[in-house]
């Protein structure tokens, strides 16, 4: 389908389709970094920065951790409600509805130090990030821009695994040594 597209649109064969894309994309990149300010610019050279922070649409503000800002989406308390719901219309006990809900703020909890994670190595690196938005698919931590040198974007990307693998090795450690 999509090389019968670039066909319509004029190109030879998928390679010219596959380089006119790559050729879009850097063009894309290249526009974002133009456009997006340095965090250590002077100040003569940043432009202002607006007094009031655009949040994502349809989310509350939760509260501050290390200096961002965390929000939850509003989609994110129906998904909540829906897994107690289902859990105590499939027969469950009210305890193991509890227990669902319990496990289920937990694994959002690790979903926070993930994105905390990413937000802080970025700051390393002199980024901002704006905010921190919890979704029922997970979190979103908006930077204000990706790192110009591709060795800092991959260190920005694989802080937030590595925390979900620390994370892992000390609940296994724990789990093994068996009860308290």
């Amino acid at each position: 389908v999509v090389i019968e597209a670039g066909k319509y649109m004029g190109l030879v064969s998928a390679a010219d389709l596959l380089a006119r894309a790559y050729s879009g994309w850097a063009y894309f990149r290249e526009s974002r970094r133009r456009r997006s300010p340095r965090c250590d610019a002077p100040a003569s050279q940043a432009p202002a920065q607006p007094q009031l922070r655009q949040t994502m649409q349809w989310s509350w503000h939760l509260g501050r951790i290390a200096g961002i800002d965390l929000n939850v989406h509003v989609t994110f308390p129906v998904l909540f409600v829906w897994v107690i719901v289902s859990g105590l219309r499939g027969g469950a006990t009210a305890a193991a509805a509890l227990s669902t809900a319990l496990l289920l703020l937990a694994v959002f909890a690790i979903v926070v130090l993930h994105e905390v994670a990413h937000a802080l190595v970025a700051r390393r690196f002199g980024i901002r990030t704006r905010d921190i938005t919890l979704l029922p698919i997970g979190g979103l931590a908006r930077l204000e821009r990706m790192p110009d040198d591709p060795r800092q974007e991959l260190w920005v990307a694989l802080a937030g695994p590595a925390v979900n693998v620390v994370i892992a090795v000390v609940l296994f450690v724990v789990l093994q040594a068996g009860p308290l």
